[in-house]
């Protein structure tokens, strides 16, 4: 099943009392793209990139989530955001898990 994902650009950074936050890139808007079961790391780095109309020779991307919880909404992100290296990450996000 075809879904949509937001897809920002930015950096995770770890602050001193160990909470994790996402800075956004100030300068690029937001894009959505379309996941689907099955859909392999790199055509999914693929289309981010054009996405953002980066040159896929010159550009790479790193593809990232945080998973929240309630609990780490009222008192900081401590656990740090995953990254999507294999499969078995990308299914997780796809999942919500």
């Amino acid at each position: 099943m075809d879904e949509n994902c937001m897809v920002l650009s930015g950096d995770w950074v770890c602050g001193e009392g160990g909470t994790w936050d996402f800075v956004i890139e100030k300068n690029r808007m937001g894009r959505m793209i379309q996941i689907y079961d099955g859909i392999g790391c790199k055509e999914l780095e693929g289309n981010v990139l054009r996405e953002f109309k980066l040159d896929e020779g010159r550009f790479r991307v790193s593809l990232s989530y945080w998973p929240p919880t309630s609990f780490e909404l009222a008192t900081g992100i401590r656990i740090p955001p995953v990254l999507i290296t294999n499969h078995y990450k990308k299914t997780s996000l796809l999942q919500g898990k």
